[in-house]
């Protein structure tokens, strides 16, 4: 049988959508996936459930296992309208087709509400993210990881190493020039001296605090999708949006925004470094797509998206 990797997208959702209806089953959930998103994971709606299929090979069962238990631990500590997925009991391992080694999903009850593009977000609706990031930060304070409690870490080695998750394998290194690696390594160094200013604001984040996956419901606000919980910087965590703003007249408006609710819960906080850690943001973004290029969205132009990228960050942005 072909590879997974190797199959296109049409081919991967048949195989997906069977996987999905084993995992149902598994659950005590009606075999009726109806498929939500398929990008790095594919996410599945079952009636009141999200179903999350693992990309093969990605992440580790214990990674896995330890992002339940963070989400339990947020259940247990935030306020009342901070929303976060509730895991439900177990994990499916089964079999893909096309994949040698065993694939995990995981379900989630699914939280009320609606996203918002981020060119629709008003000052106010940023205001609220900041707020969130803050109270999602005062939890990590308070959280104390059980002994086999596993996630990457995006302190510098995490993100730019050998080991780090957004390591582009070998496959992926061979997307890069040597010019484009000094420039990467040069970047890195500036970096490095920032995070070693930012030592005691670490702690579990989440990742990848994107305006798709935060949920406004009235006055209650959600967030969704935990596969990057990580421990990190917490000015790390503010810079996804930042980083898809880059460029535009709004980058201030969000930054001014997001920073005044985020200290007005956390005021203790200096944002000299937020800058520097939306570049380390970009360079991880450049590092995501060279370790994706065999998706099938990602195929025909991951090439051009890091030599864009890389131009960006050779001028600044």
């Amino acid at each position: 049988m072909t590879h997974f990797n190797k199959m296109d997208y049409d081919e991967q959702i048949t195989h997906l959508s069977t996987f999905a209806k084993q995992a149902a089953t598994f659950y005590g959930l009606q075999p009726h996936p109806v498929l939500i998103v398929y990008t790095n994971n594919a996410v599945f709606r079952i009636g009141d459930v999200a179903l999350r299929i693992h990309r093969p090979g990605h992440k580790p069962l214990k990674w896995i296992e330890s992002e339940q238990v963070w989400l339990r631990f947020l259940h247990s500590c935030h306020a009342p309208t901070f929303n976060v997925p509730k895991p439900l009991d177990g994990i499916y391992i089964g079999a893909l087709a096309g994949v040698d080694e065993a694939v995990y999903a995981t379900a989630y009850h699914w939280i009320a509400g609606t996203t918002q593009q981020i060119e629709d977000l008003t000052p106010d609706a940023l205001y609220r993210i900041g707020q969130l990031a803050a109270q999602l930060h005062t939890c990590a304070d308070q959280f104390t990881p059980p002994a086999n409690f596993e996630r990457p870490r995006y302190d510098w080695d995490g993100l730019f190493g050998e080991q780090s998750p957004y390591h582009p394998g070998e496959a992926g290194m061979r997307l890069f020039t040597d010019q484009q690696l000094q420039i990467i390594q040069d970047a890195t160094q500036t970096i490095q001296q920032a995070m070693a200013r930012q030592t005691h604001q670490f702690g579990m984040i989440h990742g990848d605090l994107i305006a798709k996956n935060i949920l406004f419901d009235g006055e209650a606000i959600g967030l969704v999708d935990f596969d990057d919980c990580a421990f990190g910087y917490y000015l790390y965590d503010l810079t996804p949006l930042l980083w898809l703003s880059r460029g535009t007249a709004r980058y201030l408006t969000i930054k001014e925004a997001l920073w005044a609710g985020y200290t007005a819960i956390r005021p203790a906080v200096d944002a000299t470094d937020l800058d520097t850690f939306v570049a380390a943001r970009h360079i991880a973004s450049i590092r995501w797509v060279a370790s994706n290029a065999a998706h099938p969205s990602l195929r025909d132009k991951a090439q051009t998206i890091i030599n864009q990228r890389l131009d960006e960050l050779l001028i600044g942005f």
